[in-house]
This record gives structure tokens, C-alpha cells and sequence, in this order.
């Protein structure tokens, strides 16, 4: 039993001190576009110091640059250009400041342990704190974890350890669960890398995991860290980064994307939404298919996928006020991206809405970006201000 638990005082509060499991009936899934579901909380850390909400929708209103040099020392580049190219990046002020006697990991674990997963410990207790969940309430629940991750930095730093640590430490696998064991959630868990688009493919699964019954609060979040050099420099081998580090999103200079960090995350549960909240209507996945390439985009499908999940969401003509794009900053995805929901909006009835974008303040995120972009429109919004996009001359 004590195997089964962790601890001794773990079997003590399981056994005698705790509730039975919380059940959530099992019934026939409902259509998300039935369900009013509430974004109760979030947390999230962004390039520079950008760790409160203030903090963050002030860079936003500003049309911060986040970007600086972060050299990689000891390590052989292609040339001096490569090195400048991959040292210039939107980076998070505090990755390696965590506490893990708070979360009831050893010092030992913990210095084997992804920073990745440590933020995502970090930001999902915040996101419960900011919704008004204590941790104990959530505890033995039917609550749902759904992680975005891709970079796997870390674990390229632990092929050689011998710490028994080390076989849990460096894989994105784990970081859900590692949410789901530290605060002993009983919902499904899942760690999912789908590239760019990780975080909102997360919170898409956890609307659907809610609808379906197979939770009634999920957790929603991504992470992602540059820790080594390695994809930065296969990256600009394919000539996808900027050479002078900036995203110039919608603008005729633009060249390419410059890499970014952060991490955050959503909590999920249905309504009804309260005035200070915001509710998620509806959310689609598609896939382009063929295109001009694997990583080119496909903008009829784009423009399908929208019109779309406006027509399911019921949105009206009247139903716009922000739209927050994808928007990397390179001359082939920038104008098929702005060309697709020009043609998705005209089919509505729309014709003048706000386009934005944070890759060109924050850097692209990659599995994190979506969920700042979520953040950043729901800051938006809240504050009836559409900011202005960086570097568009």
C-alpha cells in the first residue's frame, strides 16, 4: 500500500482522512458548441519578465521588442552569421527558479528534472489559485490534464547520466502526468506535440474531454524552452529564423521568425461564465493536406477550416472584435494566412476587424504560441483595446 501511495502520510489521508473518488456519470457526449464553457483561471510566464497580467498586457499595449542576445559559448556554429542568428531569441526571466520542496520533489529529482515541467508545475497550481480552486478540493477528481510540448532540449543533456531520475526527467511524456501525480488529478492525461499549434490542440481536447463526461475541470497549458542550440541552428540552416531576430508579421521586410519561450495555462469547466470571464463557443482541428510542401500552408483550406468554425459557432457578422493570428513573419505564411480570413470573412459579412499578432513582440513560441495568442485576445478583449502590431511599417 505504501508502494501504491508514495508515502506513509499519503496512505494516511487516501485511506482515512479523504473523501471517496468524486464520479462524474458517465452520459452521451454533447456538441461543444452546446456547452457554454468557462475559462475560469490562467497563469502564464512570457519573454521578460512578463509574469503578471499587468506585466504582460503592458508589453502588449507598448509593442514591446522582448528579443536579445542569449549567446550559446562552447559550441561550433556554421559561421559568425549562424551564432548571431540563433542567439538572438524572446527568452522568460526565471526557468530555473523553482521550489520543489513545495511540490514534493527532491532536490535530487529535481536537478534531473526538464525546466519545461517545472514551469508547467508552476502555472497550472497559479491557474487553479487565479479561478479559486484549492489544491485540496481537485484532489482524487475526475480532472482532466492536457499538455502542448515538442522541444526536447533537456533530455539531450541526460543521455549519459546514470540517475535513476533521469528516465523520467527529459521526456515531454511525462510532464502531463507529472501535473496529474503532484496534484493527484484522476482525469485523463495527455501530453501533446502537434508542433505550432500544441497549446491550442490542448485546450481543444480538453473542451472535448468535458463535453464527453470524461472530466468536469481540465487543465489546459504548454511550455517550451530553448535550452541548446541544436534545433536553433537546424532551423536556420532551413531558413525559417530571422537573420536579424525579429518577426516583421504582415510586413513587406519580413524574413523569417525569431525563436521564443514561455509557458501558461488555462483551467476549463462549464458555465455558466461570470462577467469577469470568457467563454469558449467552439474549436476545430484541420489539416492542410497537400500543399506547395510539408511545411507549406494550404490557404483554401485555411479559409475552409474558418468559415467553418464560425458557422458552427453561430458567430454573426457582428460577432468579431479581435482576431488573433498566426502570424510568424515569413513572406510565404504571412500573406496565404491574411488572404485566407480576408476571403473567410467576406463569405460572413465582415468586413472591418482587428488582425493581430504577439510573434512580432514575443517571439514565436512555438507548442507554447497558441496559448499566448489566447492570452493576449483575452486580454484584448477585457480591455476593449486592440493593441498595434510591432514592426509593421
Amino acid at each position: 500500500a505504501v508502494v501504491t501511495h508514495g508515502t506513509v502520510r499519503a496512505l494516511v489521508e487516501n485511506t482515512m482522512l479523504a473523501s471517496p473518488p468524486k464520479h462524474v456519470p458517465c452520459s452521451r457526449p454533447e456538441k461543444l458548441q452546446d456547452v457554454e464553457l468557462e475559462l475560469a483561471g490562467s497563469s502564464g510566464t512570457w519573454p521578460v519578465r512578463c509574469d503578471s497580467e499587468a506585466r504582460f498586457f503592458g508589453a502588449i499595449k507598448a509593442g514591446a521588442d522582448t528579443v536579445a542576445a542569449s549567446p550559446f559559448h562552447n559550441w561550433d556554429f556554421d559561421d559568425d552569421k549562424q551564432a548571431n542568428t540563433v542567439s538572438l531569441r524572446a527568452s522568460v526571466d526565471r526557468p530555473f527558479r523553482f521550489d520543489p520542496s513545495f511540490f514534493g520533489v527532491s532536490t535530487n529529482e529535481a536537478a534531473h528534472m526538464d525546466p519545461q515541467q517545472a514551469l508547467l508545475l508552476e502555472m497550472g497550481y497559479a491557474a487553479l489559485h487565479d479561478c479559486g480552486i484549492r489544491r485540496p478540493e481537485l484532489a482524487r477528481s475526475q480532472t482532466g490534464v492536457f499538455v502542448g510540448m515538442m522541444n526536447t532540449d533537456f533530455s539531450l543533456t541526460l543521455v549519459s547520466s546514470t540517475a535513476v531520475y533521469a528516465a523520467t526527467g527529459g521526456f515531454i511524456s511525462v510532464a502531463s502526468g507529472r501535473l496529474s501525480y503532484t496534484l493527484n488529478l484522476h482525469g485523463p492525461c495527455q501530453t501533446i506535440d502537434t508542433a505550432c499549434s500544441s497549446a491550442l490542440v490542448a485546450v481543444h481536447s480538453a473542451s472535448l474531454a468535458i463535453c464527453s463526461r470524461d472530466c468536469d475541470v481540465a487543465l489546459a497549458g504548454a511550455s517550451s524552452l530553448v535550452l541548446l542550440p541544436v534545433t536553433s541552428i537546424a532551423f536556420a540552416r532551413a531558413g525559417m529564423l530571422s537573420e536579424d531576430g525579429r518577426c516583421k508579421t504582415f510586413d513587406e521586410s519580413a524574413n523569417g521568425y525569431v525563436r521564443g519561450e514561455g509557458a501558461g495555462t488555462f483551467i476549463l469547466r462549464v458555465g455558466p461564465t461570470p462577467s469577469t470571464s470568457a467563454s469558449l463557443m467552439d474549436s476545430i482541428i484541420r489539416q492542410d493536406g497537400r500543399s506547395g510542401s510539408l511545411t507549406a500552408p494550404n490557404g483554401m483550406m485555411q479559409t475552409r477550416m474558418l468559415q467553418q468554425v464560425w458557422e458552427r459557432a453561430s458567430t454573426g457578422s457582428n460577432g468579431f472584435a479581435v482576431l488573433e493570428a498566426h502570424g510568424t513573419g515569413t513572406r510565404l505564411g504571412d500573406p496565404t494566412e491574411v488572404e485566407a480570413i480576408g476571403m473567410a470573412l467576406r463569405d460572413c459579412g465582415t468586413e472591418n476587424v482587428m488582425i493581430n499578432a504577439g510573434k512580432a513582440s514575443f517571439g514565436h513560441l512555438e507548442p507554447s504560441a497558441g496559448l499566448l495568442g489566447l492570452a493576449k485576445a483575452l486580454l484584448s478583449c477585457k480591455a476593449a483595446l486592440s493593441s498595434s502590431n510591432a514592426r509593421l511599417s
